[in-house]
């Protein structure tokens, strides 16, 4: 049976043949103060990575009980007790990918043991086979007078995973404690070693994940008396003085494959000052040209029948030409296509636009281009639409005989390169709170509810069939939190930036988003691949990495450099 993970060093020459001719994805590289890859200089300590996962370890119950050696390594580093979860997968075998290979499951597709593609999934597959190479590989090529380790008692993981230098599929939590202090020992020319310790999953599905299930929590201390031994044999290396060791302890989920809890994360340094990192405020994402959209996978609504759709929107840009931002038609006055679009038709006002042989709109007067937010709304009933900007009543119209708002392409948010409007039509956009309804809201609801901070107070809440926050923060989907499934995926890059004061009326106010001095950071599995790299100063772009994760230890290079 073929095998998705296929061993880089075989592959490398193809790849780089590939990369070279085709090109790939381009994702932004931090400014960093030394960005550079391969041998270190002569008088600069050897940058070198330790990882260490804990399977199972939930965030909370890390936080309650406390043990000493993970504590010992947040008092210098940067830590959280809730790692984002992936929207779609987070599987044993899905997590493990995630962290090696810096992709969500939505792009590698890997669900289970066999490490195999998932093609029934159901989130962004186009049908061409994805490969990831892992963080081994990316070493392999950047930095040959390393040498690279992976100890884990799961064997299904060292095989598929085989890129580095030393895989070992051992017995157990202390064989892997045992084997990675006698590497450390050995191989002076180490310079990234990943441990797997998953005795504390084992004990929570015979038990339970929490702190006070005395199985769990004594496997817990006992997975950091572990962590302690391997720390105190890495400080005991010959050349450790000459050596700048980022360690990460963390976890492929909290929880269990089956019901999985957000994790925890510690990303320590002796130059690093003790902070827990936590999202910051409103964070949102700008889709902006033809290039940056979102996505849902698939067609999944009859909107010929009564619906709400209600969204917030913030535009600081004129538009180009008469772009969409929302909808499911990508051809403005195309008679044989359906579907329905949001447009910015008339320089700062939006219009509800559709189709029947010819463009039938129901405009608005209200001005939404001037960089604040704004909430727009479109009812149908009784053929017909109605519109709303800020609860202010705009316009309505009948629907011509013949009309289709079931267009043959998917829910969407910014102007895909498909999109309608006039040749290069775009306009920058952020969005939040997109609200679906199965019936027609009345004027006085939709007034009285554009600024509600709570979603499960709304007095129609259980006619809501789907909601989007848009304010993860984090990785490549917006995530529904009614139709959990039904996830928008960002295409191009989108990057997600906290909005500081500027927030829309439904969000409540944080503190600490009253100034960018404390960055806004939501840490997932798929970084810790971005981190290393940057840590051992390999380009992404060098190495032909497309990453979904955030290097975001470059925000604090000051402590890093000692500036």
């Amino acid at each position: 049976m073929k095998k998705v993970f296929i061993n880089g060093k075989f592959l490398l020459l193809l790849m780089l043949v590939v990369i070279s001719i085709a090109g790939c994805t381009k994702y932004p590289d931090p400014a960093v103060i030394n960005e550079t890859y391969g041998a270190d200089t002569a008088t600069a300590a050897q940058r070198k990575v330790l990882v260490i996962s804990i399977d199972g370890a939930t965030g909370s119950e890390i936080k309650t009980i406390a043990p000493p050696n993970i504590t010992a390594l947040q008092q210098h580093g940067k830590y959280t007790y809730n790692v984002h979860l992936d929207p779609n997968k987070n599987t044993d075998a899905a997590s493990w990918a995630t962290m090696l290979n810096g992709v969500s499951y939505s792009h590698h597709l890997i669900s289970d043991s066999s490490f195999q593609l998932d093609l029934n999934t159901n989130g962004n597959f186009e049908g061409a086979i994805p490969y990831f190479p892992d963080f081994f590989n990316f070493i392999y090529q950047t930095k040959g007078n390393y040498k690279t380790a992976l100890i884990s008692p799961w064997s299904q993981l060292v095989n598929n995973f085989n890129d580095a230098d030393f895989s070992y599929a051992v017995m157990n939590d202390a064989v892997v404690k045992d084997s990675a202090i006698a590497i450390l020992k050995r191989e002076s020319a180490l310079g990234a070693i990943v441990l797997d310790f998953n005795e504390v999953e084992v004990a929570g599905l015979a038990g339970s994940f929490s702190a006070s299930d005395a199985g769990y929590k004594a496997a817990i201390l006992n997975a950091d008396g572990y962590v302690g031994n391997v720390m105190d044999a890495l400080r005991a290396r010959p050349n450790y003085n000459k050596e700048n060791w980022l360690v990460i302890v963390t976890t492929n989920h909290g929880g269990s494959s089956a019901n999985p809890k957000p994790g925890f994360a510690v990303y320590s340094n002796p130059s690093l000052s003790e902070q827990e990192v936590r999202k910051i405020g409103f964070n949102s994402v700008q889709f902006t040209g033809t290039s940056t959209y979102a996505t849902l996978p698939n067609t999944v609504y009859n909107f010929n029948n009564d619906f709400t759709i209600q969204l917030d929107v913030l535009m600081p840009a004129a538009p180009n030409n008469y772009p969409t931002f929302f909808g499911n038609k990508t051809q403005l006055n195309g008679g044989a296509v359906p579907g329905f679009s949001f447009i910015i038709d008339y320089g700062t006002t939006w219009t509800f636009n559709t189709t029947s042989g010819s463009k039938f709109q129901v405009a608005s007067n209200r001005t939404m281009v001037d960089g604040t937010w704004h909430t727009i709304t479109a009812t149908f009933t009784n053929n017909v639409i109605t519109t709303y900007t800020d609860g202010i009543y705009q316009g309505k119209g009948t629907i011509p005989s013949g009309a289709n708002f079931n267009g043959p392409d998917p829910l969407a948010i910014g102007n895909q390169p498909s999109a309608e409007g006039a040749p290069g039509s775009s306009i920058p956009v952020n969005v939040h709170n997109i609200e679906i309804f199965n019936i027609a809201l009345d004027s006085a609801t939709i007034r009285k509810n554009i600024c509600l901070q709570d979603i499960t107070q709304h007095p129609y809440y259980s006619n809501l069939i789907d909601f989007w926050p848009c304010d993860d923060a984090v990785g490549i989907s917006m995530s529904n939190t009614i139709n959990l499934q039904n996830n928008f995926f960002i295409q191009g890059g989108g990057l997600w930036s906290s909005m500081s004061t500027n927030i829309p009326c439904s969000v409540v106010p944080d503190a600490g988003a009253v100034s960018f001095t404390t960055p806004s950071i939501v840490a997932s599995n798929a970084d810790v691949v971005p981190n290393m790299l940057y840590w051992l100063q390999i380009k992404q772009k060098d190495v032909g990495a497309n990453i979904d994760g955030s290097g975001w230890l470059v925000n604090f290079e000051k402590e890093i450099y000692g500036l």
